[in-house]
């Protein structure tokens, strides 16, 4: 498509969505109190959506559990309704199945199947159509230092898509990440409703000891936050700058911000998706497993996204580490007491846990009863090392120590819920490349190293 070409297109595109925009003749705008109506139905709106799927996926994945129980052919059909549930309602939702998709280790792989589709081939748009959402300047700049006639498609995300272009000057080949503007607004709606459902649900007796609006706050703002292509550029040029290692660790190099929605970056050709076990899939698979760990407890980085779609072996057999959008920061005291709990659970410590669990945790009113944590941590522990290194889950361990402190009148840290739900995701991805991986072991190396380092300082 020839520049003109382009600059036209998006012309059309914003034509088209003014005048679907544009009210009828002798319409009139709503102000004041039915305005403020009409965002009062828009919230209750949005609260019934995430109820419903709130509900419906509960259903769905409670169906399955059955089904893999009573050992019923009906994996297949549940797995395609719920990812089509998941994909039509997209947001924050699309990011759900993301996530589950690499959960075969708590569900049937036959259900988790049509998970598959929701990584990286969302439904697309083309360059023109994804830029008529941005000032026309933004697309000026971009047609004046990239050539962008030939720019197809190389990746289509719930948050953003990705299109192959060209420097003008140097010729060197770049990627143009543009913000799916529809799913920025539907993922901040449903980030506010999901808010508004955790208060309603911690006023109910069950939930009274869980920190659950403030672990949902702290999930969702990562998700609100990885819009913004400034902050994007930032977190990889740290990435580049702490963690690469030439030919064994590296990530796109950013060029340039246009537009808090645009970024452009260095292209990487030649990528082969890690969970298909390309040549050197074994050591960038260590590679993989000894970053996310330095990345939490050193630096005190998260990324909290590392899917399929986003973990590739390169031509050289380098770990090539994609999309740091869904990254953030952790407080150093956090990511230094999750490095403790884990060499307390790597070295079988459980009056160790149960301490860090104390120190972390609040007392619930009555305070909290210690003897009996303690105890209830040493036979979760116990349960733990009677596992194979294939059959432990942290998700399932995580929620197991939840529910004893709850228990036991302690209401655990928000603040590692979304360490854990980061570790949860890649284990899952781990386990389906290989199964018999010992994650606890891997983050050994990482663990001692830091501790080291905070000891040291």
């Amino acid at each position: 498509m020839a520049t003109d070409d382009l600059v036209l297109a998006q012309a059309r595109m914003r034509r088209r969505r003014g005048a679907e925009a544009m009210p009828l003749p002798g319409a009139r705008r709503p102000a004041g109190r039915g305005a403020g109506l009409g965002k009062a139905s828009a919230s209750i709106r949005y609260s019934l959506r995430s109820w419903s799927m709130i509900v419906a996926l509960g259903l769905l994945l409670s169906l399955s559990a059955i089904a893999r129980r009573l050992e019923l052919p009906i994996q297949p059909p549940l797995g395609r309704l719920c990812a089509g549930c998941l994909r039509a309602a997209g947001g924050l939702y699309l990011k759900l199945g993301q996530f589950l998709a690499n959960r075969t280790d708590l569900f049937h792989p036959q259900f988790l199947g049509p998970f598959a589709a929701l990584q990286d081939r969302v439904s697309a748009m083309d360059l023109a159509e994804a830029l008529s959402a941005l000032p026309p300047a933004v697309g000026q700049s971009l047609q004046g230092g990239y050539d962008c006639r030939h720019a197809r498609l190389i990746g289509s995300g719930s948050v953003a898509q990705v299109f192959a272009g060209r420097c003008r000057t140097s010729q060197r080949a770049v990627a143009i990440k543009v913000v799916r503007q529809p799913s920025r607004r539907l993922m901040l709606r449903d980030a506010a409703a999901l808010r508004a459902v955790a208060r309603r649900l911690s006023r109910l007796a069950p939930f009274r000891r869980w920190p659950l609006i403030a672990a949902v706050r702290i999930c969702v703002r990562p998700i609100c936050l990885q819009f913004n292509m400034h902050r994007e550029a930032a977190i990889q040029r740290r990435f580049r700058a702490r963690c690469t290692i030439a030919g064994e660790i590296a990530t796109p190099e950013p060029i340039a911000v246009l537009h808090p929605h645009l970024l452009v970056m260095e292209r990487v050709d030649g990528l082969r998706k890690l969970v298909d076990r390309p040549p050197g899939w074994a050591e960038a698979l260590d590679r993989a497993l000894d970053l996310l760990f330095t990345l939490l407890f050193a630096e005190h980085l998260l990324h909290c996204d590392l899917h399929p779609g986003n973990l590739f072996v390169g031509a050289e057999g380098d770990l090539v580490v994609i999309d740091h959008g869904l990254s953030c920061a952790i407080r150093p005291s956090d990511g230094h007491a999750l490095a403790r709990f884990f060499m307390a659970l790597i070295s079988f410590d459980p009056k160790a846990a149960a301490q860090i669990c104390i120190e972390t945790g609040s007392a619930a009113a009555g305070g909290a009863d210690v003897a009996g944590l303690e105890a209830d941590v040493e036979a979760l522990f116990g349960d733990a090392s009677r596992a194979s290194a294939g059959a432990f889950n942290l998700q399932s361990f995580a929620a197991s120590l939840i529910r004893i402190q709850a228990r036991r009148g302690l209401i655990s840290t928000p603040a590692f819920t979304l360490p854990v739900m980061a570790l949860s995701a890649f284990e899952g991805q781990l386990k389906q490349i290989d199964p018999d991986a010992d994650f606890q072991r891997a983050a050994l190396g990482a663990v001692v190293r830091a501790l080291s380092l905070a000891e040291a300082a």
